[in-house]
């Protein structure tokens, strides 16, 4: 019975035991002047204790209390040792190890010390996704991002995870570049991933590499080295279509809300030659309609104000209830949950698909009668796991 837990006891202890190592190193590291201190103490008065008795071993036992030295320096010595001595070490165990300890340098020497791994640059919804499912199935990796809040669920469970800096020579060892098996490119800054991409070959690492590009248009430059393109928007809003709007009656779509996948969602709908409404308060959905071409800006409306403002949404006719409509909420937030309930209680026969980012506020959304869609998921499930599997 032993031997069949064997395996489990020892995957579980492994990661303790390194990570315990580590925080102990760190802690000497950050409390060494407090530590030379006191071995200068011990050895300053075994010098001095050598010279009284004249023996190396009495000096010793007197040194560490075996036996008391019966003058007035030997009781000087070990009332100072208890009060004083004593006292810093046990503050430094108590107190200043705690306080001293910083979890992200544990964080970061786990990463450095990784290997055949996958390096997971940008911690949004899909990298979270991402870790999990890497977690799950063991594969070793590493988390970096460029914003230090996105890391603190990371620091906390002591998770291999690095800060990037751009200014930072060190950072290829500390992700381990060279040893890593799978680089994956999360972050929305097509500089930023290319200039990874660009690294990982200058030091020549055999990684497989994933990139995330929002623009269609840059992926080919991309694939020139070597990389595989992840679009999940694009995608998801594929995926879309073909299982809720592809029947022919549908000849009205409102968008409400602006984001890639908004945008994704009404290109698909103008291939199709399905007139769509956007509603949006931002410059980049007036920038998205410019770029359209003449014959397709007649098929896209664009609405600009609050996506939860209930004129607005009137205007746009979103509560009109009728045959062959369909809306879309791309908003990127907790109020899609308040604005699927409106529009549910309003008109209930409408089909309404929300866009979502946790598992917990699809359910919600399911027990409303509307049907969630993760842009995370789905690029996890058909882009990612295929990727990992060499498909």
């Amino acid at each position: 019975m032993i031997y069949l837990y064997a395996p489990l006891f020892d995957w579980i202890t492994r990661p303790m035991l390194k990570k315990t190592i580590i925080k102990f190193q760190i802690a000497l590291a950050q409390n060494r002047h407090m530590l030379v201190l006191i071995a200068l103490w011990f050895a300053l008065n075994y010098l001095l204790l050598l010279a009284m008795c004249g023996d190396i071993v009495q000096a010793a036992k007197y040194l560490f209390y075996l036996e008391d030295l019966d003058t007035d320096y030997g009781h000087f010595y070990a009332k100072y040792s208890e009060f004083v001595v004593f006292g810093l070490l046990i503050g430094l165990v108590t107190v200043d190890v705690f306080r001293n300890y910083d979890p992200s340098k544990t964080c970061e020497i786990l990463a450095s010390k990784e290997a055949n791994h996958a390096i997971v640059f940008g911690h949004d919804h899909l990298g979270i996704r991402l870790h999990e499912y890497l977690k799950k199935h063991r594969i070793p990796s590493i988390v970096v991002s460029r914003d230090k809040g996105s890391l603190s669920e990371l620091y906390e469970d002591e998770d291999p995870a690095v800060l990037y800096d751009t200014l930072d020579d060190e950072f290829p060892k500390k992700v381990q570049f060279k040893k890593a098996k799978y680089l994956f490119l999360l972050e929305e800054d097509i500089v930023l991933n290319l200039r990874m991409i660009l690294l990982a070959k200058d030091l020549g690492s055999r990684a497989r590499i994933a990139v995330r590009c929002f623009q269609d248009n840059f992926a080919p430059v991309f694939e020139k080295y070597g990389a595989t393109v992840l679009s999940a928007s694009s995608t998801t809003a594929k995926s879309v279509f073909a299982e809720y709007l592809s029947d022919p009656k549908i000849r009205e779509i409102t968008i409400i809300g602006h984001s890639h996948f908004a945008e994704r969602v009404s290109i698909n709908a103008v291939l199709k030659g399905i007139h769509n409404s956007i509603i949006a308060d931002s410059d980049e959905i007036v920038q998205f309609h410019n770029k359209l071409g003449a014959t397709e800006r007649q098929l896209v409306k664009i609405f600009r104000g609050n996506p939860m403002d209930y004129k607005i949404l009137q205007e746009a006719g979103v509560f009109d209830g009728g045959e062959g409509k369909a809306i879309v909420i791309a908003i990127e937030s907790n109020d899609v949950i308040l604005l699927a309930k409106a529009l549910k209680e309003k008109n209930p026969s409408a089909l309404v698909i929300a866009r979502t980012f946790s598992d917990e506020i699809e359910r919600v959304l399911e027990s409303l009668g509307v049907i969630p869609i993760s842009t995370s998921k789905h690029a996890l499930r058909s882009q990612i796991v295929p990727f990992l599997e060499g498909k």
